[in-house]
């Protein structure tokens, strides 16, 4: 499983051609248990499989990087930088203010991930594999596990004779 800035992948090798792929945004722009499932089958027998989840989450990546190009617009105004806060206390609360109320006029859209295309092109080590997507299922995933595994390992070492 790999998780990155915008996505968590994992996938499941089903054959020589064939692997079976969950996704699920981590987005904080989108509802972070949105995710798919899919079949990511290759046309020849000599694609590298294990790559596929990496395949969907580049092709995740791009769209995510689409959506935000197109959604650039107004940015908050920047904040004053000045050595001592003391001196600039008026021009923090203006900017505090500013940053807010561009917040009321300029709320930030939810996205929603689309559905990925039906095929996509993997290039490895110069060789060209066409990857068939299909079975798109959208699902919602389960909240992850806490960090916090004290309910596995209890109090560190207690018990035990050192």
């Amino acid at each position: 499983m790999s998780t990155l800035c915008a996505a968590t992948v994992a996938g499941a090798l089903i054959d020589d051609q064939t692997c079976r792929v969950g996704l699920r945004s981590t987005s904080e722009q989108l509802d972070n248990r949105d995710g798919m499932l899919l079949t990511m089958t290759s046309e020849t027998t000599d694609a590298p499989v294990e790559l596929f989840p990496a395949l969907l989450y580049c092709w995740r990546s791009w769209w995510r990087q689409q959506a935000k190009a197109l959604q650039d617009g107004p940015h908050t105004p920047s904040p004053p930088r000045r050595g001592d806060p003391d001196a600039y206390a008026g021009d923090i609360a203006s900017y505090i203010e500013q940053a807010m109320d561009f917040r009321r006029r300029h709320p930030p859209v939810p996205l929603r991930m689309p559905l990925p295309p039906e095929r996509l092109d993997l290039i490895e080590d110069g060789r060209h594999f066409t990857v068939r997507l299909a079975g798109v299922e959208p699902t919602t995933w389960p909240d992850p596990p806490s960090r916090d595994r004290s309910d596995f390992f209890g109090d560190g070492l207690d018990g035990l004779d050192m």
